[in-house]
């Protein structure tokens, strides 16, 4: 759809990408101004979700089930408030549609439309207008003042959250809830009153927490996790984790396990490695050495939507660790900030190697699988590649 915009989309997505907020793009068509429908793309579902407005997946079909948003338009000398409506229709199996109330008075088809968040609800930009996208462009116009004060309330949030981490640092070591690797986090989210997370949204308020334990010195191929996401199971060519594990594993402590470390540029000790088709949006993992290459897949486009919901902000939090009489302790000492990274070169990471991803699984004495996720994850000395300028702050 955005093909029909009537001016070059590059320009508008280099602005909103420069001014470091999430933004949406759509181009309603001659039907969709004719019949006050436009369809909401997988780019503008990801936009409302990454910014915790609303989810398409939970809405049930049907006018009575219809939500309404507030609404913000700018269209040249034009300024109105209105309402969003966010519908699935009971036809076409319910597919998300999006229209904007007074949207006929400020635009054409084929206009170039942009949204952000605002407060809680949506600001629209016609960037086809001239002197909106003039206003867009000049760092002290009214408009650009106006986005600047949205993005206020993520700093807030932000502030909020590195303050109770230092009051956390304060308490010195704390006795870890839970056990193993997950204990770093699970003691973190404790502590700061989030329950246990294996959502796909952020942790607090939308800035997701990562938490680990300080590395050794000189340690950068330590591997740090990125998101979790499952293989597309219905284009596999395994149904389950379990067939999975009954076709592919290997006997480890006498059980079926693949646990180990993959990536694209050569087999590991268990001949698994990753194919990545950067034109046709897929990544595979098989064993292309024994003529199996395609035996997970994953759709990078929902890989990337993937990471857009989770890192739009993230602290990475360091802890260092301790045992006494069996028990284990945590210090929370340092946490980086990162926000926006660019989410577009996730395939060619995967394609270079940067970009790994860990297998962790065995099969139990009744019959499941025991999962740990599907990892993707990238050494210590390439997080900077991944997540660019980062704040790096002490919490002592």
């Amino acid at each position: 759809m955005l093909t029909k915009s009537d001016v070059d989309t590059k320009p508008v997505v280099d602005l909103f990408s420069s001014l470091g907020v999430e933004f949406a793009l759509l181009v309603p068509t001659v039907t969709a101004m004719k019949k006050s429908i436009i369809d909401a793309t997988r780019g503008f579902r990801s936009f409302l979700e990454i910014t915790d407005l609303h989810f398409y997946g939970k809405q049930l079909q049907g006018p009575d089930n219809k939500v309404l948003l507030p609404l913000k338009m700018f269209s040249g000398n034009y300024e109105v408030d209105k309402m969003a409506s966010l519908y699935r229709p009971v036809t076409k199996n319910g597919d998300p549609r999006i229209w904007f109330y007074g949207l006929k008075a400020i635009a054409n088809h084929n206009n170039l439309l942009a949204m952000i968040k605002y407060n809680d609800g949506i600001a629209l930009f016609n960037c086809s207008s001239r002197k909106t996208w003039d206003g867009l462009i000049d760092p002290d116009s009214d408009i650009r003042n106006f986005i600047r004060a949205t993005k206020e309330k993520q700093n807030e949030i932000k502030q909020e959250l590195l303050f109770k981490l230092k009051d956390i640092a304060k308490l010195g070591f704390v006795k870890a809830v839970g056990h193993g690797p997950k204990a770093v986090g699970e003691t973190l989210e404790s502590l700061l009153g989030i329950a246990a997370n294996s959502s796909k949204k952020p942790d607090y308020k939308g800035i997701e927490i990562k938490s680990g334990n300080a590395s050794k010195s000189g340690n950068t191929t330590k591997l740090k996790t990125i998101i979790s996401m499952a293989p597309d199971w219905k284009r596999s060519n395994v149904s389950n984790a379990v067939d999975l594990l009954s076709s592919h594993a290997y006997m480890s402590d006498g059980r079926l396990s693949l646990a180990f470390t993959m990536h694209s540029q050569q087999p590991n000790t268990k001949n698994w490695q990753l194919t990545v088709d950067i034109e046709g949006d897929i990544l595979w993992a098989g064993k292309p050495v024994e003529s199996d290459a395609e035996i997970l897949f994953w759709d990078m486009q929902k890989l990337m939507d993937r990471m857009r919901v989770k890192h739009r902000m993230t602290a990475w939090v360091s802890a260092k660790k301790k045992v006494e009489n069996g028990a284990t302790y945590f210090k929370y000492e340092k946490v980086t900030f990162t926000d926006n990274p660019p989410i577009s070169q996730v395939p060619y990471r995967l394609a270079d190697g940067t970009l790994k991803v860990d297998l962790t699984m065995h099969l139990k004495e009744n019959g499941k699988a025991r999962d740990h996720g599907y990892l993707f994850r990238v050494q210590e000395k390439d997080h900077h590649l991944m997540f660019p300028q980062p704040e790096v702050i002490s919490l002592m």
